[in-house]
């Protein structure tokens, strides 16, 4: 055997392992390490045939400690009061606005109710009501959350003046001491103007117990300007026009106060890739 014949022989006897190895290599060193991001999946082989059945880990890296924000309140306890339109524009069944918002602020009150932060809920549309007491029961305020129904008008003045009444008596029942107040006051339509803007400013001024108040303005309908106006700075007013973007806004107001999202979390799945 000649030594053209060899060479050509070692050449299609380790040519696809050099290859197949060359690949690997390249899954590996482009894959993701657990550590490298908040939400990274990795799994027990980089190379698999098609129909394999393999084990992807879901790494939730939310133990850190979270960013110190520049606003010196954001570590402070807060005397919280969830303040929903449930207006009739906010429709109803499972694919509307109201239930994304029930959902997502379902969410906020899980992650930040505890007992030195108490939060309580006040749904709104011609009228206010207390849908659930101040209290440490961020559980129970979300579940109360779900019960809220489709309803009328929308009248943001009463909405937020209900909210201020709820944060005010905690602040004055002596159970939160250091605590300050806040109302994240959430709408998807327009309101008079002139009424919600003497309730918010009775409400940011208050020389006893100024509150702090975050804005949600959901949809094409809402008054931009009312809302931030409304607001007490401009980085408290948010907006989304679609009501699937409300989970990702009140992720952010709960990151805000300093609220860890999970800890320690990861998800084991069996995935087949096809």
């Amino acid at each position: 055997m000649n030594l053209t014949v060899l060479k050509r022989l070692l050449i299609l006897a380790f040519g696809p392992l050099v290859l197949l190895g060359g690949l690997y290599l390249w899954v590996v060193l482009r894959s993701p390490r657990p550590d490298s991001g908040k939400l990274v999946r990795t799994a027990d082989r980089k190379i698999v045939w098609s129909g394999s059945t393999v084990q992807v880990q879901l790494h939730v890296n939310a133990d850190r400690e979270l960013p110190v924000r520049s606003n010196n309140n954001a570590r402070r306890s807060q005397v919280i009061a969830l303040v929903l339109d449930h207006s009739g524009s906010m429709g109803q069944g499972t694919e509307s606005p109201l239930e994304s918002m029930k959902s997502a602020a379902a969410f906020f009150a899980r992650t930040t109710a505890n007992s030195e932060q108490p939060l309580g809920v006040i749904s709104f549309d011609d009228t206010p009501l207390e849908v659930m007491p101040l209290g440490p029961d961020g559980e129970a305020a979300a579940n109360a959350i779900q019960q809220i129904p489709s309803g009328g008008g929308t009248n943001l003045a009463a909405g937020l003046l209900a909210g201020r009444s709820l944060v005010i008596n905690g602040l004055e029942s002596g159970r939160y001491p250091g605590a300050s107040g806040l109302i994240v006051l959430l709408s998807d339509g327009q309101s008079d103007h002139a009424a919600a803007l003497q309730a918010a400013d009775q409400t940011k001024t208050d020389p006893t117990h100024p509150i702090r108040i975050i804005t949600i303005g959901l949809g094409a309908q809402i008054d931009q300007d009312l809302l931030r106006q409304m607001a007490t700075s401009e980085a408290d007013f948010h907006f989304t026009l679609d009501a699937a973007g409300l989970g990702d806004i009140y992720f952010t107001i709960a990151e805000d106060l300093g609220t860890v999202i999970g800890y320690n979390g990861q998800l084991s799945e069996q995935f087949n890739y096809g």
